[in-house]
């Protein structure tokens, strides 16, 4: 550009003659090929041969123009991000407080009446303050799931369970808030839906937000949950289609465009008038994604909104049918009527370091068939269950001293104790551990005291029936054929019913187990191909794998690390050489007991 006219980069107030000084200005500029370019100009006016004429110097502040607009725009981002946070944090403590303040004002108001000895608003009162603090469980477990899912901790478990057994108990339990809105809830399941393989507590939480969002934004009008089955003609997988429609206020295309993100709602007004932290639909998507689906939606102002959320059949395609789990049934608010041989009154203990848990559950759970021991530390806990032999125990984690973990450890590696089904009550979230050990259930505190009411009941009718239960099947995985023979006419003699299975090695019992899982696994570590070790890995993978009891028989010796890694994965470790026949049986018939808790026969 050297000797080119300075005109075209002059700035108009500058022709066509000379001002005194140096100006310094900016020019945006496009060149031949169409890119454009921001330049700094140095314009010095001088004398040509006595003609007035302009030197301008060019300087290209493309990549510095660029730089600066990215600064001004993440400075935009974060001031939005601030204010956006403001706004979250201050809805967040309206919901807080609004809550607790109710909880705490109408249980001095319960406590008054008591007092006075006037009873007859005492009823609606508590059920008052039972309102407000499951909406208040339900804020914190959002805030805990979304910090999970931000952090990469969020754990997704599948399992097989009745696609409408659960749609019906998510509609029970939206019935009240639906009617409170007077809106008509109405369920459609399509004949070809029947099971699904997934997480359903995941499920659960996504159709419940939706279907709480729907009855919320819409007052005396109708809100629907279909579910289809649709068959994909790519690859020929199967997914269920929920569809959650309602009659409400609708949506903007604006309003939409900002629904998914975290901390917001459609606009400030919607906050003002319904409530809420704008947590659960951004949660409810991520949550689809976790589960391998999506969910999207359409609205109109003043007609209504339809959410529909796709998720695979299967989260983790299996070879073969898996059992039917024993909860896939609805809850039901009325008990079952007692079946033949419950009039037999049931021993149940109790192990949490609480006093307030454990007088609750002690008034919650009375009932003339049930009879519950208490203990208030782990090791009292476990001193009662050696002495007692209880029919079911349930199980504090976060305990001082001796925690959970180490309590459920020992109650399982005890031949007097481990065929005890143990329900797990918990703040944690990890539920692949308490499986591993032997757990027979897990539930979150607070705990949902009608589901606990009716895993107590079907642990407890099923756990003498389900262990003598023919064709319970015990997998031998052994390259020495003797040994084989020896473990194999040991567990024949022990039971006749049992099918016992024979591999050499340790690829083919993964593929049987990806085919048929046994309810118990008897395991060499020193296997040809992938040796014990990798197969347990492999096989905790697998669908209803992390709950497999398995029996190590070794004649080598540990290493410490060995022995760490297996201590937390199988429920015995037996040398060879050093047990008697009767030993090797009754430990297979304990993990039997155990896995039958998890997985009933379908009789």
């Amino acid at each position: 550009m050297i000797g080119t006219g300075a005109a075209p980069f002059l700035p108009p107030a500058l022709h066509p003659e000379t001002a005194e000084g140096i100006t310094r200005y900016e020019r945006d500029l496009t060149l031949a090929d169409g890119t454009g370019i921001s330049l700094e100009l140095v314009a010095a006016p001088f004398l040509a041969e006595g003609k007035p004429a302009w030197q301008v110097v060019a300087h290209n502040i493309t990549a510095r123009k660029q730089t600066e607009e990215a600064l001004r725009q993440a400075k935009e981002w974060a001031e939005e991000a601030n204010r956006t946070k403001s706004r979250f944090l201050a809805n967040m403590s309206h919901e807080l407080r609004t809550l607790l303040t109710t909880i705490i004002g109408y249980a001095d108001l319960i406590t008054i009446s008591v007092q006075s000895g006037e009873f007859d608003r005492v009823a609606s009162d508590i059920a008052r303050v039972r309102d407000a603090g499951k909406h208040l469980l339900a804020i914190i477990n959002d805030l805990l799931d979304l910090s999970k899912i931000e952090a990469g901790r969020m754990e997704i478990h599948g399992k097989r369970f009745s696609v409408r057994a659960l749609a019906e108990e998510v509609i029970a339990s939206m019935r009240v808030f639906a009617q409170k809105r007077n809106n008509d809830l109405t369920l459609n399941i399509d004949p070809t839906v029947e099971m699904m393989h997934s997480d359903d507590m995941r499920v659960r939480q996504i159709l419940y937000n939706l279907l709480h969002n729907a009855c919320k934004f819409t007052e005396n009008g109708a809100v629907t949950l279909d579910i289809a089955r649709v068959v994909s003609d790519d690859d020929h997988a199967a997914h269920l289609v929920f569809t959650i429609s309602d009659t409400g206020i609708g949506m903007t295309a604006d309003q939409i465009a900002s629904l998914f993100r975290e901390f917001t709602q459609a606009d400030s007004s919607t906050t003002r008038k319904y409530g809420g932290t704008g947590l659960g639909l951004a949660l409810s998507r991520r949550l689809a994604h976790l589960l391998g689906g999506e969910i999207t939606v359409t609205s109109q102002p003043g007609v209504g909104t339809t959410f529909v959320v796709t998720l695979p059949e299967h989260l983790v395609l299996a070879a073969a049918p898996e059992p039917t789990p024993v909860d896939a049934t609805p809850i039901s608010a009325t008990p079952p009527a007692p079946e033949p041989g419950e009039h037999t009154r049931r021993l149940v203990l109790l192990i949490d370091d609480d006093p307030a848990v454990r007088d609750l559950l002690l008034r919650m759970l009375e009932r003339p068939d049930l009879h519950i021991e208490t203990a208030v530390d782990g090791a009292s806990g476990l001193e009662l269950a050696r002495l007692l032999t209880p029919d079911l125990i349930i199980l504090d984690i976060l305990m001082p001293e001796m925690d959970g973990w180490t309590v459920l450890r020992e109650l399982k590696a005890s031949n007097d104790t481990a065929a005890i089904p143990v329900i797990l009550l918990t703040i944690a979230d990890d539920r692949e551990h308490g499986m591993l050990l032997g757990a027979a259930e897990m539930i979150h505190k607070p705990a949902d005291l009608d589901r606990l009411d009716q895993r107590i009941r079907t642990l407890i009718r099923g756990r003498s029936a389900q262990v003598e239960a023919a064709n319970r099947q015990i997998l031998i995985v052994e390259d020495d054929e003797t040994v084989r023979q020896y473990l194999r006419r040991t567990l024949e003699r022990e039971c006749e019913d049992w099918v016992i299975m024979e591999v050499t090695d340790g690829q083919t019992a993964l593929e049987h187990c990806t085919t048929a899982m046994p309810d118990v696994i008897v395991l060499d570590l020193m296997i040809p191909g992938i040796d014990g070790l990798q197969f347990i890995e492999a096989l905790r993978t697998l669908p209803d794998g992390c709950s497999t009891p398995i029996i190590v028989v070794i004649a080598q010796d540990l290493t410490a690390d060995e022995r760490e890694r297996l201590c937390h994965s199988v429920t015995r470790i037996l040398y060879k050489g050093s047990f008697h026949c009767h030993e090797f049986a009754r430990e297979v018939r304990a993990a039997i007991a155990t896995y039958a808790q998890l997985y009933p026969l379908e009789v």
